[in-house]
C-alpha cells in the first residue's frame, strides 16, 4: 500500500479511530506514519489526546468481550 492509499482510509476513519491509531504508530509502516500524521494534522486533532482514547476505547472492546453485565452477573 502506498501513502495514498493509507490516505483515502485515513480519510473514512473518524477522529477517535485516528487518535487510537496515532497511539500504536509505532506498529506502522513508515508510508502509514505520514500519512496519518497528515489527516491528523488536517483535522487540527490533538495527538495528546491519543493515549486516553486508546485507553477508552481498549476498556470499552474489554467491557464488549465480556458480554453484558447481566451475563457478567449470571454465572458468577
Amino acid at each position: 500500500m502506498d501513502t495514498a492509499e493509507f490516505a483515502a482510509n485515513y480519510s473514512r476513519s473518524s477522529n477517535d479511530q485516528l487518535l487510537c491509531l496515532w497511539a500504536d504508530r509505532n506498529a506502522l509502516v513508515p508510508q502509514a506514519v505520514m500519512a496519518l500524521n497528515s489527516e491528523i494534522q488536517r483535522r487540527g486533532l490533538k495527538k495528546e489526546n491519543a493515549e486516553r482514547i486508546k485507553k477508552r476505547f481498549d476498556t470499552l472492546a474489554a467491557r464488549e468481550e465480556k458480554g453484558p453485565l447481566s451475563k457478567q452477573v449470571a454465572t458468577a
